[in-house]
């Protein structure tokens, strides 16, 4: 494939940034944007703690049921502190949209 045709990872991080952000906005979930060069979805959990934005409502169910799937919601996320506003609660890793990116 010519160079031209391959995406660079910036333009690829921009473009993710850019369709979550698109699709919180019509879902109307709840979320908060980072800080950064290139801000940065990172959605939150439900009131009622049962569905998560990052995650389809069935498959999210079926993570908080099982213990060694559940563990790995659990990771802090590294830039948490630095980049994203203060909470009530501990970001995870697995609630930003770049999760599986970084």
């Amino acid at each position: 494939m010519p160079d031209g045709l391959l995406p660079s990872a910036g333009r690829l991080r921009r473009e993710l940034s850019a369709t979550n952000a698109a699709y919180v906005s019509r879902q109307h979930l709840p979320h908060v944007i980072s800080d950064g060069d290139t801000p940065v979805v990172v959605y939150c959990q439900s009131d009622c703690g049962r569905y998560h934005g990052n995650f389809i409502s069935a498959s999210y169910r079926a993570i908080l049921k099982r213990p060694e799937w559940r563990r790995r919601l659990e990771k802090v996320h590294s830039q948490g502190h630095h980049s994203l506003p203060k909470a009530d609660w501990v970001w995870r890793e697995l609630d930003s949209s770049m999760s599986s990116l970084l």
